[in-house]
């Protein structure tokens, strides 16, 4: 189709492409009504509303929403608010689609319009939408050669003109391009063209510019004017020439179009504006990834390793703290042993008594002392010695229950070769007896989470039988009065001063074989 463009109506030509939306729509719903539709299916879900439809002619369309975008044919056009009024448009839309027939498909996606009231971004994309199911109706209306083309009605008094700009409108960068090269060109005799082939013999020559839109230019002889090539192809001979500039875009040209004319130049589609970033939820920060099988495991042996360790160092400070008492007094350690093997029922009372008074009288001495005005000089001796003196004497009465402990399994079991009369051998293992949950929570700690359970019984176990030998231990010593009174060490419980060491083994029953402890 092609008509001349009188220059009464030249300065007039942006506007009417303005205006040309109108006959845009209408062009696009008499083309549908043109279209064969003989395929269509509708995907309705809470998370997606979307639309798949063949065409008579092969072209297809796949259009919908998903997940808060909005796609056609595979490629995304933007972002749209789930729920909101261009979706539930949309919605409206693919429930009337459900119910209509093949021939009505066509009709209902052209007269679909978005909403008007829609924010910046989402009527960008609802626009591009609306563009695209146009151009969808439009190529395949135009693929079918026997659809002729429609004309509209006039928008001016050349009803070719809007014949013209109504067609043009269907595809929306198309406009765009020949709005911006006409805005470039000369207005006056131009002739528009549009989907069809033109052919300028040699020695011819157009008084004005020419327009070609989706056709085909043959240039032999002389365009007066500029040429405006959109969508088109340009085939040129020797003697073809344009006089003024040759505006083209999307089109394609002779590898010597520039000797053609007297200017060049490509016409570009503006770059739409970057969208803005969509608000990101704050997310839950993700549990940190467990570490592999080897690192779990070499992290399980080192931690039992060093239990191990901490063990073997608290054996050794008590055994030495045993073998102190044992070395420096040794006549009050065999007490304080006989003491809690004898009344081990006293013991526990007072050592019970001791752990629920220790705290207490500790606080209680600080006040006194701090109230006094001579005691304020022993408060720092007070505040240091007092759980010294208190934790030693646990580890002395832990060490001397551990000796006991010792003798008894050296007499039911003479074959091990532990010496009875020797209390430091006798005295380690009491304490390895007692000790010996810790070691084996520490080794089952090594196997990892799946010995988890067994380890804290074991660990339980332990923290028990320190816990209560402790106590007993504290008792023996204050039952004792740290080793100077036996009076609860023999069974009588009458007083009875101990013999001096050379005098060899007591009378007093024990768990030696002639009596009682025979320090070394």
């Amino acid at each position: 189709m092609s008509t001349a463009l009188p220059d009464r109506f030249g300065r007039f030509l942006i506007c009417l492409l303005a205006l040309a939306g109108w006959a845009g729509t209408a062009a696009a719903q008499t083309a549908a009504q043109e279209v064969e539709v003989v395929f269509s299916q509708v995907r309705v879900s809470s998370g997606e509303a979307s639309l798949e439809v063949e065409f008579a002619d092969g072209t297809t369309l796949e259009a919908g929403f998903a997940d808060g975008e909005v796609r056609v044919d595979g490629s995304v056009l933007g972002s749209h608010e789930p729920g909101g009024a261009l979706e539930r448009s949309w919605r409206a839309l693919l429930g009337e689609a459900v119910s209509a027939e093949n021939g009505e498909l066509a009709g209902l996606l052209a007269a679909w319009t978005p909403p008007d009231d829609l924010s910046g971004d989402e009527a960008a994309v609802a626009r591009t939408l609306r563009e695209r199911l146009g151009a969808a109706l439009d190529r395949a209306h135009i693929a079918d050669p026997a659809q002729p083309r429609t004309v509209h009605p006039a928008l001016s008094p050349d009803g070719e003109l809007a014949s013209f700009l109504a067609d043009l409108s269907r595809d929306s960068d198309r406009l765009v391009l020949v709005s911006r090269g006409l805005a470039e060109m000369g207005m006056e005799g131009i002739t528009l063209h549009l989907g069809e082939d033109v052919r300028i013999e040699a020695g011819d020559a157009t008084p004005g510019s020419v327009v070609i839109v989706d056709g085909e230019l043959f240039l032999e002889g002389t365009v007066g004017g500029d040429a405006l090539l959109v969508d088109a192809r340009l085939e040129a001979g020797e003697q073809g020439r344009i006089d003024g500039t040759l505006l083209h875009a999307r089109s394609t040209l002779p590898e010597e179009f520039s000797a053609l004319a007297t200017g060049v130049r490509e016409l570009e589609l503006p770059t739409p504006p970057a969208p803005e970033p969509a608000p990101t939820r704050a997310r839950a920060p993700s549990p940190p990834s467990s570490p592999g099988v080897f690192v779990s495991t070499l992290r399980s042996v080192g931690s039992g390793l060093m239990g191990l360790l901490r063990t073997g160092i608290w054996f050794l400070v008590l055994l030495g703290i045993g073998a102190a008492a044992v070395h420096f007094a040794p006549r009050n350690m065999d007490t304080i042993a006989r003491t809690a093997a004898r009344s081990p029922g006293y013991s526990t009372l007072v050592g019970m008594a001791a752990l629920f008074l220790t705290l207490p009288v500790y606080i209680l001495g600080i006040i006194v002392l701090t109230i006094s005005v001579v005691g304020i000089l022993a408060l720092p001796v007070w505040a240091i010695l007092f759980p010294l003196v208190a934790t030693l004497a646990t580890a002395v009465g832990l060490a001397a229950v551990a000796w006991n402990l010792g003798g008894w399994y050296a007499a039911r079991n003479p074959s091990q070769g532990l010496d009875e009369e020797r209390p430091i051998p006798l005295m380690a293992a009491g304490l390895l007896f007692l000790l010996l949950a810790f070691f084996a929570a520490h080794l089952l700690g090594m196997g990892g989470s799946f010995l988890s359970f067994f380890r804290g019984v074991f660990l339980a176990t332990g923290i028990l039988a320190i816990t209560g030998t402790g106590i007993v231990g504290l008792g023996a010593v204050l039952l004792s009065w740290g080793g100077r009174d036996d009076g609860y060490a023999r069974q009588d419980r009458e007083p009875h001063a101990p013999p001096p060491p050379s005098a060899g083994p007591r009378a007093t029953p024990g768990f030696g074989r002639e009596g009682g402890h025979e320090p070394a």
